[in-house]
């Protein structure tokens, strides 16, 4: 499964706004499980959030920090156009989009309202302490 490491150390930025992906065996923390699913992968300090629709191929929603050209630290927040373009919900608005953070909290939050407007049953495992489920990628690339 493709994955973006790309630290968020203002001491290790780079100043390539774009991810780069690595094929890797990925253990994922399933966090949303329904049309539209939610995963977690952590490790030591980075955290990922990967999303699949309608059983779809799992994809990371890419958000990056990098240096910009005035040495800033900027973020690259193509999560939520992902999230625009492939989330099924037609009430939801760009505003609340707009206003996420790369958060479990908000994006859970953002899966849940999405699978209870398009009326399908989901399983919120980010409520259910003690009973994490995992994805597991069996061969980089594949899932």
């Amino acid at each position: 499964m493709a994955i973006d490491r790309s630290p968020s150390e203002m001491n290790e930025l780079v100043r390539n706004p774009n991810p780069e992906f690595n094929n890797e065996v990925l253990f994922l923390k399933v966090l949303i499980e329904g049309r539209a699913s939610l995963d977690e992968y952590t490790q030591r300090n980075i955290s990922r959030f990967f999303y699949s629709i309608d059983g779809q191929e799992i994809n990371q929603l890419v958000f990056k920090y990098y240096l910009a050209g005035n040495g800033q630290k900027k973020k690259n927040e193509q999560f939520k156009q992902q999230l625009l373009s492939d989330l099924q919900c037609k009430e939801l608005r760009r505003s609340e989009i707009d206003r996420l953070n790369y958060t479990q909290k908000d994006l859970t939050r953002l899966f849940v309202v999405n699978n209870d407007c398009i009326g399908v049953g989901y399983v919120n495992y980010a409520e259910k302490k003690g009973k994490d489920v995992y994805h597991i990628s069996l061969r980089p690339g594949l899932n």
